[in-house]
């Protein structure tokens, strides 16, 4: 007499359980997990600043975590070196460089500004002996020969990527994507710019330890978009009208804290920082 077969009885909640677990820790889930910037963090104007010793066109912004500074670029042809607390380091001449509108911390000792109307990356060094900046020893990358003022405007580097994010300010708006290589830069266009919901684009900012997408700062309309850079989706948006309504925002940057920095133009209250509400108590920002 053989035995009988073992039936197994799965009931309605199991199985919706086991399909519920797997839905969760699928990949797919997982992304859709992932809260937006503005919507995870509520930011607050905590510090603004008069910057001393800066000039009144800065345009470009960048943070440097190993010296815990931040530098400005000056269209007017200078890189202000400052502090968290808005005080001057240095101030550092740029020789030979046309319209230099934004500036992006590498990593070690090497930075890139961008020339507007010229459509140039260029690689340069600054350390703590840095005098001056002349073009003959930085490279240069030819992007767009746009010999006009809307070229140019806004950059972000993705250390992750090894690739660059141009923006092209307006008429039309357009962000390459930019691989630089030994000899020609490999450029594409990851999605029709036109379409984000902004007037202008004044800067760009990327890191993935504060959001795996692209920060786009706009300063016709004081506002900040997280999107996601291969689709051109925006995720979620600041408005800055509340805090920056005399000014135009140029540039915008992160420290490791996640605190968010802005410079604009002007001479008065032109440095900005923000912080996420739950630590807008910290005292380590501008002071």
């Amino acid at each position: 007499m053989g035995m009988a077969p073992c039936r197994v009885y799965i009931g309605f909640g199991m199985l919706f359980g086991l399909f519920l677990k797997g839905v969760l820790l699928s990949p797919i889930y997982a992304g859709a997990l992932e809260v937006p910037l503005f919507e995870r963090n509520n930011y607050v104007l905590t510090k603004k600043k008069t910057l001393q010793g800066v000039g009144k066109d800065s345009s470009g912004l960048a943070y440097c975590p190993a010296t815990k500074t931040f530098f400005i670029a000056d269209d007017e042809g200078t890189v202000f070196e400052i502090t968290p607390q808005g005080e001057a380091v240095r101030k550092i001449p740029l020789e030979g460089f046309l319209d230099v509108e934004g500036i992006s911390y590498i990593g070690g000792s090497t930075f890139a500004l961008i020339e507007e109307g010229l459509g140039h990356l260029d690689l340069v060094t600054i350390d703590s002996t840095t005098q001056a900046l002349n073009i003959r020893d930085a490279k240069t990358y030819n992007i767009e020969l746009n010999l006009d003022n809307n070229g140019l405007e806004g950059m972000a580097y993705s250390k992750e990527e090894d690739v660059f994010y141009l923006a092209k300010q307006k008429k039309p708006r357009k962000i390459y994507r930019v691989k630089l290589g030994s000899s020609k830069p490999v450029i594409t266009i990851p999605f029709d710019a036109e379409w984000l919901p902004v007037r202008d684009i004044s800067d760009l900012y990327l890191n993935s330890k504060i959001s795996p997408h692209l920060i786009v700062l706009s300063s016709k309309s004081n506002r900040i978009l997280e999107v996601d850079q291969k689709t051109g989706r925006t995720l979620s948006s600041f408005s800055l009208l509340l805090h920056i309504y005399l000014q135009k925002p140029e540039g915008l940057t992160f420290d490791e804290e996640g605190r968010m920095y802005i410079v604009t133009e002007g001479s008065v209250d032109n440095f900005f920082c923000f912080e996420p509400k739950d630590q807008a108590t910290s005292k380590k920002g501008i002071q």
